[in-house]
């Protein structure tokens, strides 16, 4: 590769991750709830494991509560880990891990119901797997790669 295939595949590279980060920051936007509220590193895009499986999410209120739904895709008996941040991270549960609070998970549960402790933006995003896949994702990176996949986060104001 010359010089000039370099610099445009680089430049490509920027306009391609900064069009990416616009459309996932205007869809927040949208609901009035800023990408910036949510804490660095937060995983923000679906992503699929190795073996092509996928989770996307649905999020609404209903009753004073977040009704959150896991919608899997290509996967046998899956297991879901759902994850909520809270207005200005307001923890929503005992466990909480840079902001997020873990709601449940590993579990058969596809939906789960959340009260909602304060008026603003809720984050939500849940995480699936086989129920037969290995369970020590957190630690090691290259299991969860292989056999997790994640949704994107979706956005509700309550």
């Amino acid at each position: 590769m010359n010089a000039a295939e370099r610099d445009s595949l680089i430049i490509g590279s920027v306009v391609l991750a900064a069009l990416s980060a616009y459309v996932i920051d205007k869809r927040i936007k949208s609901s009035s709830c800023p990408i910036s509220s949510l804490p660095p590193n937060s995983t923000i895009t679906a992503r699929s494991n190795a073996a092509g499986q996928q989770v996307s999410i649905a999020v609404s209120v209903k009753n004073g509560a977040l009704v959150i739904t896991a919608r899997p895709q290509g996967f046998q008996s899956p297991v879901y880990s759902f994850w909520v941040y809270g207005p200005s991270g307001t923890p929503l549960s005992t466990q909480v891990v840079n902001g997020w609070s873990h709601i449940y998970g590993y579990g058969p549960q596809q939906a789960i119901t959340v009260p909602v402790t304060q008026h603003g933006c809720y984050y939500a995003i849940v995480y699936a797997r086989e129920s037969s896949a290995p369970g020590n994702e957190y630690t090691n990176r290259a299991i969860q790669q292989k056999y997790e996949a994640n949704s994107a986060v979706a956005v509700v104001t309550a």
